[in-house]
């Protein structure tokens, strides 16, 4: 087939082939370059045509996509399951390594780690006394029973060993010792003649009088 190619030129491509920059390329080969692009010499004798919609194109090397043409000579990397993090694949309902309050959820984004459910169970702190919940994307450490002193979990009325006019009373505060009522009974002097009452300000008070 004699053909000019809008240029000056007599061209002689066969039949379905294309002349591209000098070179004869047979009916459907792909360009070297991006395999979106194909001869079709029916379409254009003289330059490349897009390939069909979903012909396979170059992998981007992840599992979780599918690389295919658009039909418009792009090779696009379609992700089909899960998310596409970072460059990275991760699996519908995997945690951030570095913050399990965070997950794999493509239902609200395929591109980040969406907030896990307020109340999620999450890492725990190691302490009896607290509950370790997802709170608004970080996991939480509350104490829930008892209380919490100085790293320490005490159990809900629990009185501190080196003072007993002090205790943990939850309904007062969990961080800290709280004073017991006034006149409850506090550590034996072993004085039969003397009363072991706390006082208003913490203290244990060994008072002589009748008994």
């Amino acid at each position: 087939m004699d053909i000019c190619d809008g240029a000056g030129s007599c061209q002689h491509p066969s039949t379905g082939s294309c002349m591209i920059d000098g070179v004869t390329f047979a009916g459907g080969a792909s360009n070297r370059d991006n395999v979106c692009l194909v001869c079709n010499g029916q379409a254009n004798s003289f330059g490349w045509s897009y390939q069909v919609v979903d012909f396979s194109c170059k992998s981007d090397g992840l599992d979780c996509t599918n690389d295919v043409c658009d039909g418009v000579g792009v090779c696009n990397h379609n992700l089909t399951v899960g998310c596409l993090i970072n460059g990275k694949c991760v699996s519908d309902g995997a945690f951030d390594p570095e913050n399990d309050c965070m997950v794999c959820a493509p239902g609200t984004s395929i591109e980040s780690y969406s907030v896990r459910l307020n109340g999620s169970s999450c890492g725990s702190d190691g302490m009896d006394c607290t509950s370790d919940v997802c709170q608004k994307g970080v996991c939480e450490h509350n104490v829930s029973g008892g209380c919490m002193i100085d790293s320490i979990c005490f159990a809900a009325g629990e009185v501190n060993l080196l003072n007993n006019c002090l205790a943990c009373l939850p309904l007062m505060a969990r961080d800290v010792w709280s004073p017991v009522a006034e006149g409850m009974p506090c550590t034996d002097d072993n004085d039969a003649e003397t009363l072991d009452i706390c006082d208003k300000d913490s203290t244990c008070l060994h008072i002589k009088g009748d008994i």
